[in-house]
């Protein structure tokens, strides 16, 4: 998994920052499970950790 995750990593933050859940960003990189191997490849990367900043003020702006 985690080459997977190292291989997509711009593809998994630009998607992460817009708001998508890990879960439908693995299934559609044909992972099972949650998400939690990407998170966890990628748990160091402060790219990704920003990226989880701005997904979460996404999904907080469309629940307004």
């Amino acid at each position: 998994m985690t080459a997977i995750a190292v291989l997509h990593r711009e593809h998994i933050i630009e998607r992460v920052a817009r708001g998508e859940y890990l879960a439908s960003i693995a299934l559609s990189l044909g992972l099972a499970g949650k998400g939690q191997a990407i998170s966890n490849a990628l748990a160091s990367d402060p790219d990704y950790t920003a990226a989880k900043e701005f997904g979460l003020e996404a999904q907080m702006a469309k629940r307004e």
